[in-house]
């Protein structure tokens, strides 16, 4: 009776005539492609935890949204769970005892934040850390995220064992507007170190095929000459680590294990 239940609930939530922000947790397992009627944001996946494995977990859940297509709209969003950025903490006065390392919450916000899951601080942000300020307070960044011109970002592209790409490097895509109201492409390229030794790698990522599919996302078309690139972390044009060919093809170089670059295309 669970889908017959959250709908009755959903329903005497909105008949009561009180704003409010409904999420489910196991209604998504119920509701799947019709959660998005009934609920603000929903849970898919088990408990995100401070360490690297569960961030792996909830990125592995928030592909079955794509599945079942739920990815996300104004009204209703994917929820990834807490966001576990510079520590979860632990005793000691504002102690944050960081499970994972800053490039690991580097990658979870980046993801978290390019699919537009809402964002939920489990920190103490009295006493912020380095990485702390320069994802939660990342203004560049928070932008896109809060922004629902679009819709959100997918994953585009994944290496595996004998394609190109690195295995365990991963771009995640998410056609944007700029504040003049131009187009845009905002990518999230990944290196989940899956490399024995942990080491940086190079990524290399085709856009062709991610523009041939703007038409049947509602976009105008356009080539795949690319003008600028912003480093969104560095907050800097044209940064040293990345170019793009006259073909469209971005290259991005030294992406530390764990960690991720988030590059604004123009």
């Amino acid at each position: 009776h669970g889908k017959r239940y959250h709908k009755q609930f959903a329903e005497a939530v909105n008949a009561s005539g009180r704003p409010m922000f409904l999420e489910t947790v196991a209604g998504y397992y119920f509701l799947r492609d019709e959660v998005a009627q009934y609920s603000n944001s929903w849970r898919f996946c088990e408990d995100h935890h401070d360490d690297w494995e569960s961030t792996g977990e909830a990125v592995a859940c928030r592909l079955d949204q794509e599945y079942f297509d739920v990815s996300g709209a104004a009204g209703g969003w994917p929820y990834m769970d807490f966001l576990m950025t510079g520590g979860n903490g632990c005793a000691g006065p504002i102690a944050h005892c960081p499970g994972q390392t800053d490039d690991n919450y580097k990658t979870e916000f980046g993801i978290w934040t390019i699919t537009q899951s809402p964002l939920i601080v489990a920190t103490d942000v009295r006493n912020m850390t380095n990485v702390m300020e320069q994802a939660l307070l990342n203004k560049d960044i928070l932008r896109h995220h809060q922004s629902t011109a679009t819709p959100p970002g997918r994953l585009v592209a994944s290496g595996k064992a004998g394609s190109d790409m690195c295995v365990g490097c991963q771009v995640w895509a998410r056609d944007v507007r700029t504040d003049a109201g131009d187009d845009a492409t905002l990518l999230v390229v990944v290196n989940w170190g899956a490399s024995r030794d942990q080491h940086a790698e190079d990524i290399s990522f085709d856009l062709a095929s991610y523009y041939q599919g703007r038409a049947q996302r509602g976009l105008e078309g356009r080539s795949e000459a690319i003008a600028g690139v912003e480093d969104l972390w560095a907050h800097v044009d044209a940064p040293a680590n990345v170019e793009v060919s006259a073909e469209g093809v971005v290259a991005v170089s030294q992406v530390p294990a764990g960690g991720c670059e988030i590059l604004l295309l123009s």
